[in-house]
C-alpha cells in the first residue's frame, strides 16, 4: 500500500512539469495564485462603491474567447477598494483572463484581456491587464 500511495504522489507532484500534456488549467486543487491588476489610463484601477471588475476565466485556452460571457468557465468579482483580483488555487496549465470595468467619469465600458501560462504547481503571479473602452 505504500508504495502504491508513494508513486501516486510522485505522479501527482510532477504532473505539471514543462511540456506535459497531462498539465490541464483548472482552478480547485492548485496552489498557484494569480493577481489581475486592471490598468486604465496608466494607473491601476480600484473597485469603488459603483464600479467593480469583474474577471471571467476560460481554461485551456490562450486566445480571447469573445465577449459573450457564456463562453468562460469562471467569474471572479472584485472586493470593494481593492486595486486587483486574486485567483487562488489555480493548477498549472493555460488560461485566458478577460476583465470588464467601467470608466467611472463617462461610463464607459471598458474591458482587457491577457492569457497566462504556467508549468508551476505552487507560485504567485502578478498580471497587469491593460483596459480600454469599448
Amino acid at each position: 500500500m505504500w508504495i502504491f500511495t508513494g508513486i501516486f504522489m510522485t505522479t501527482l507532484l510532477t504532473s505539471c512539469v514543462k511540456d506535459d500534456k497531462s498539465c490541464i488549467a483548472a482552478r480547485g486543487g492548485g496552489s498557484n495564485v494569480v493577481i489581475i491588476k486592471p490598468v486604465y489610463n496608466g494607473l491601476t484601477f480600484s473597485a469603488n462603491d459603483n464600479v467593480v471588475d469583474t474577471v471571467f476565466i476560460k481554461y485551456g485556452t490562450s486566445t480571447f474567447p469573445g465577449t459573450n460571457t457564456k463562453k468562460y468557465d469562471e467569474f471572479i468579482v472584485s472586493i470593494e477598494d481593492r486595486n486587483h483580483v486574486a485567483l487562488r488555487r489555480l493548477t498549472c496549465g493555460v488560461f485566458y483572463f478577460w476583465v470588464v470595468s467601467q470608466d467611472t467619469t463617462t461610463g464607459n465600458r471598458i474591458t482587457g484581456g491577457a492569457s497566462f501560462i504556467t508549468d508551476k504547481i505552487n507560485d504567485t503571479f502578478e498580471i497587469s491587464v491593460p483596459l480600454k473602452a469599448q
